[in-house]
This record gives C-alpha cells, structure tokens and sequence, in this order.
C-alpha cells in the first residue's frame, strides 16, 4: 500500500475500526503475552529460588558436620592432655614416695611445677588437680595459682586436703575406672566453696592415678575452659546470617535435657543451674527439638519465620542417649534476600513490559511483531543454553524485558558455574584421599628398586676401587640401575598422572586399557590387604570419554571393594559393550551393603566406613562424573553375597 493511500483508509474505516484493531492486539497481547510472561518469570523464580535454598542448605549442613569434628577435636586434646600428665614421670614419682610413706609432700613439688608449666603452655587449662582416693583435693593448680589446704587432715596420699569432691559424679566414676581410661564431665558452670558466683562454663577431664603397687592412688582432674566450644561456634556464621548454638541430650537426666551450653544470649545458658530453667524445649517446637534428642543429624525449619536448622549430634561420652547437639540456624530473611531482591526487579519490570505492551498495542502493533518474535526466539534458545543471550532491540521496552532475561541468565549461568566448580573441588578431594589410601604401598613399591640402585652402585664403586673393572659386569650393572630407575619413573608418572588436575577433555578412549591403568594404582593397595585382582576384559568399544575422570572413578570403585574385601578375598572387574553402551563391572565378595543403606548410598559424606577412613564422597563424586558423560552408574548387593557397581557409557558412534 503507497503512502498517499493511507489517509483514505482511515477515513473509509472510521475511528471505530481503528480502536477495533488497537482493542484486539491489545486483547491478543495481554491474553498470550503477559501470561507467557509471568510464567517465565515463576520459573525462572522458582529455579533461582531452588538453587539459592540448596546451595545454603549444602553450606550450613557442611559447617555443622565441620563444627562438630572440631569439637571433637577439643575433647580429645583435653582427653589427650589429662592422660600424658597422669603418664608423667613426675606424677609417677610422687605416687611411688607417697606409697612409701614419704608424707612431708616434698614428692609432689615436681607435680606442681609440670602442672604450672602445662598451664603456661594451654590457656585452655582452667585447672588441674590431684585428688586421693576418698575424695579430698591435695593439690590444685587454678588459673596459674597454688591452691593452699583448708585442713590439717591427711588422707592416703600424705597431704592436707583443699577440698572435698567426693559424691561428684566424675570422681565416682573416674575413682572406679579401669587405669588409662579418661572420664568426661558435663559441660557446666562450676562454683569454688566460699564463693557465691558461678564460674566460667568448663568441662573435667578425669583419669584414675595407681600406686606402683596397683592399688588405686585417686584422680588426676584437667579442667577445660567450655568458652573454647563458645568462640568455635561464633566464628561458624556472622550474626547478619544466623546463629549457632549448643544444646545437651540427656534422656537419662530430664533437668539437663535441652539446656543450653552455649548461646549467643548468655542469659539462656545453664538454666537449670542458674535458675531460668531456660531450654530449647521452651523456645523451639516440640517435634524439631526431638529431631535433634534422637538423630545424628538433620536439617529443618523453624515455623513461623522460615530459618532453616541444621543440627549434627556429637557425643564426648560415646553414647547415643547423651552428648552436644551443634545447631546452626540460617535467617529466611538473609538467603532468600537474592530472590527477593530477583522477585521484585520481575515484577517491577512486569509493570513496564505491561505499560509498553498497551502503548505498541495501541501505535506500534506493525512495529511491535519483530521484536517479540525475536524476544520469544531469543527465550527459547535461552531455555537450552544459559550462554545465549537475548537480542536487546525494537522498542525501549522490548529492550528492557531483554536486558532483565539477559541478567537473569546471567546470575542462573554463575550459580550453575558456582555449582560446577563445587563438583570439580570435590572430584580433586576424593582423588588426594585415594592417592592418601595409595601412598603407603607406593613408598615400599619404590623402595625395592632404589635399595636395588644402592646396592649396584656400592658393587661398582668397590669393583673400581679394587682395580681394573670388567667392563661387561660394569655395564650390566649400569644396565640394571637404568632398568631399575625406569621402574621407579614408571611408578611416580602413573601417581603424577593420576593426581595431575587436569581440564576436562572428551576424547575416543579404549575402556580396558583405563580399568588397567586404574588396577595398576591400587596393586598396591591390594596386596597390602591380601586382595587378589581379577580383569576379564570383553568386547569392549571405545567410549567417548575424559580418561583423568573416568579413571578417577574406577580407582575409587576398586578402593571401596578392596576395603569391603578380608584377607584372601577376591575382586573381579569385567567389561562388556551391548546396545551402544560399555559397561564396567566392579564386583566384591565381602559381606555387601545393608539394603536401607541403598537408597543413600551415592549421597555426598555418606559412608558406612569408621571415622578417619575415607571422605565419603567417593560414590558420590563418581556417581556425578558418570552422569556428565551421560551415563549411569549402579550397585546390586545384598548383605552377605558381596556388591557389584557397575559403570554405563554411551559408546563411540560407529
């Protein structure tokens, strides 16, 4: 249609027919446009939200299982701290003086001075004492000071008691245990006789003390400041994040059961000692907190404010029904703050996009087509790859929905980068704990051909020494220590090429020849442990993989199963190809997975091993590495008849 036409239409179809085009592109928009839009918009939404909520679940579930280990970490070293002094030959000394009827307490200055020095040297150190066998303290080091008698009277070991701590359930059980053994107290506050106010909150470490004879002598007592448990628990979370708290389980002693030993509100700590009876019973819901009285672990929310708490349970007494409960709480308010900030620039930019959506309807509808379609194009490419990024044209407001898609994007692109550097630290830590579980058969590997080395060398050495050497023997020998340094170069580059971080390359590999490399690795491993290795390798196509990764997850199938495998036990890995895909087969004879175990067993720090031995992530982590290269990985098992992981990838395309 020309220019000069276009008066004359409008004026043939009259206002009402222009308003009736406007009226329906404008119906036609809000009725496909906006509702496209806003579901858009709650996905991406809900997607922002889901990995938001994950990500700080992940996070608060690691510090609290990282909090707990370290405060075992503290109750060992005050555990460890009372046994090496109740060990010391100067206590020793004393003990055997006192035996002897030496009661003039001279013995015990030596005690004193080791005592002061520990001190000195552990700040965690409230107190030490000595204490005889009916009870009495005889010699007590506080906070860098010499307790003086209060009595005249003599007890066992020859000197004025302090004061008197019998009946005190950690003497009474410390007093009857067998020698070595460490007792732990509740952590509490403590009150000296003579003083109205409570102490510090400490916890007693108490291990028995024996005449050379045999007989029991009394009690060696280490006092531990609890404020070391209080200041590793405030550097968890900052405060503009959440809180971290202590709370006791105690099934057998209903007063103590939920009190607080730690709190950021130090007036709710002890209640039951302070009087405010103060418990987590009274200030959080009756089902969380039984949550944490009766599981190891957990993760929940506090009604009425959304706070997410997660708790891990650890006990200094190794019981179930008593012990610390670490709870983390994560504010609502300050995780869900990048969502809320996302849920308004959406609904903010709705507003405009609306706005812009009448203004085009009603002028531009011509101009307005190729923009959208652009728009929608630009979406959909954007819901396959996260790196495309919608063209920003046409109207001003087309412009900004474009610009707001293309920042949306990019915070959904960084998380699921954020998420993808996760993975590949936590791929390199299960691979140093593999090289960590390796690493002693390895050193007696090489230590063989470098004692060969040596002792060629020596040979050598002495020929040329005593005279003319035969240059035959010579060089044989030469021959050998070359021989020899090969190996040791063999056994370095297959450890070096294993713990190599490398970027991730996809390319054509022979199957078998990967599961030989990884049984090479853990030969030693296995003949450490008395396991025979067995590869039936089957007509195996090659797979379009990353051997470094690939690798990675055969050595740490082959490390579960000789872990699950005794002495003389057998682990058999075949393969095979069939439909396209190559399978590895990884097969133990041990005494197999608890089938309630099953479902979680390719979870991240899930393991049925004992503390200290392994991470826990090597399943999961070679679960997820399988599943990148488009496969699956599965177990069959079943308690007594052993387990069998078995490895899917997609073969190479003929």
């Amino acid at each position: 249609m020309q220019r000069e036409d276009a008066p004359r239409l409008q004026e043939r179809n009259g206002p009402a027919r222009r308003a009736g085009i406007g009226a329906r592109m404008l119906a036609t928009m809000l009725g496909v446009g906006i509702p496209s839009f806003v579901a858009f918009s709650l996905v991406v939404l809900g997607v922002a939200e889901g990995l938001v909520r994950s990500r700080t679940e992940s996070h608060i579930r690691t510090l609290a299982a990282g909090s707990a280990r370290e405060v075992q970490e503290l109750v060992r070293h005050g555990e460890r701290t009372a046994a090496a002094l109740a060990a010391s030959p100067e206590v020793a000394a004393a003990l055997a003086a006192a035996e002897r009827g030496r009661t003039d307490g001279a013995a015990f200055a030596a005690v004193t001075a080791i005592f002061l020095a520990a001190q000195r040297l552990d700040p965690a150190l409230q107190a030490v004492r000595v204490v005889d066998a009916e009870g009495n303290e005889v010699l007590k080091i506080r906070e860098g000071k010499v307790s003086a008698p209060t009595s005249a009277r003599r007890g066992p070991l020859g000197l004025p008691a302090i004061q008197s701590i019998r009946g005190r359930p950690f003497f009474e059980e410390a007093v009857r245990a067998a020698p070595g053994t460490v007792i732990v107290s509740n952590l509490e506050r403590g009150r000296v006789e003579g003083e109205e106010a409570w102490c510090p909150a400490i916890v007693r470490f108490a291990t028995p003390l024996s005449f050379p004879s045999g007989a029991r002598a009394g009690v060696l007592v280490v006092n531990v400041w609890g404020a070391q448990v209080g200041a590793l628990l405030n550097r968890l979370i900052p405060p503009e994040q959440g809180s971290a708290f202590l709370v006791e389980r105690n099934l057998a002693e209903a007063e103590r059961s939920g009190i607080y030993l730690f709190h950021p509100d130090g007036g709710c700590e002890f209640g039951n000692q302070t009087g405010t009876h103060v418990t987590a019973w009274r200030q959080y819901p009756e089902d969380v907190v039984r949550s944490w009285m009766s599981s190891d672990a957990g993760l929940g929310v506090q009604p009425g404010t959304g706070d997410l708490l997660a708790h891990v349970y650890y006990s200094p007494y190794g019981r179930a029904d008593r012990g610390w409960v670490i709870v983390l709480a994560a504010r609502e308010a300050h995780f869900a703050r990048p969502v809320a900030r996302l849920r308004a620039t959406v609904v903010g930019l709705s507003v405009v996009v609306l706005a812009g959506m009448v203004l085009a309807a009603l002028l531009m509808s011509r101009t307005l087509t190729r923009p959208l379609r652009s728009l929608a194009d630009g979406v959909r490419r954007l819901g396959e790859d996260l790196s495309v990024r919608v063209p920003v044209g046409g109207g001003r407001e087309i412009a900004v929905v474009g610009e707001a898609v293309n920042r949306m994007a990019a915070v959904m692109r960084e998380h699921l980068a954020e998420r993808e550097r996760s993975e590949r630290q936590l791929r390199e830590t299960e691979k140093l704990a593999s090289i960590g579980e390796m690493a002693a058969g390895l050193a007696h590997e090489l230590n063989t051909p470098l004692s060969n080395i040596r002792a060629l060398a020596s040979l050598a050495k002495r020929d040329l020494e005593a005279g003319p050497a035969d240059p035959r023997a010579l060089s044989q020998d030469l021959a050998d220590v070359t021989e020899q340094t090969r190996r040791c170069s063999a056994i370095i580059q297959g450890l070096l090429r294993f713990a190599r971080r490398q970027p991730p390359a996809l390319a054509a590999h022979d199957v078998d020849g990967l599961v030989r490399g990884a049984l090479e690795l853990v030969r030693l491993r296995a003949e450490g442990k008395g396991v025979a290795l067995a590869f039936q390798p089957g007509p195996a196509r090659p797979a379009v993989v990353d051997a470094a990764q690939l690798e990675q997850v055969f050595v740490n199938l082959l490390l579960n199963a000789i872990d699950a495998s005794g002495p003389g036990g057998r682990v058999e890995v075949s393969t095979g190809a069939a439909d396209g895909r190559v399978s590895v087969r990884v097969t133990d004879h041990g005494a197999g997975i608890d089938p309630a175990h099953l479902p979680r067993i390719f979870d991240p720090f899930f393991t049925t091993k004992e503390v200290g031995q392994g991470t826990g992530l090597g399943l999961s982590v070679s679960y997820g590495i399988v599943r990148s290269h488009g496969g699956a990985l599965r177990v069959d098992s079943a308690p007594g008849r052993g387990a069998t992981f078995t490895v899917e990838l997609p073969a190479e395309a003929a």
